[in-house]
């Protein structure tokens, strides 16, 4: 299945949108946890994949996104 984009994850808290590698990166480095080269390959990779945003209120099926479990 080819998406045009990334897959986008709906998350009530969220203020703003965050990209799936930046969530992973930002919890390595509070972790002290060293990058290499392979971490930034990935972690483009993630951002490219995945996508955590707020919740939009939209009407019933009109331009929503699909849901992780509609898969």
């Amino acid at each position: 299945m080819m998406m045009d984009g990334p897959f986008r994850v709906p998350v009530p808290f969220l203020q703003q949108q965050v990209a799936a590698g930046n969530l992973v990166r930002g919890i390595t480095d509070r972790l002290h946890i060293p990058s290499c080269g392979g971490c930034r390959e990935r972690q483009d990779s993630l951002n490219r994949m995945l996508v955590f945003g707020p919740e939009r209120a939209t009407p019933e099926g009109e331009g929503r996104a699909k849901n992780w479990w509609e898969w």
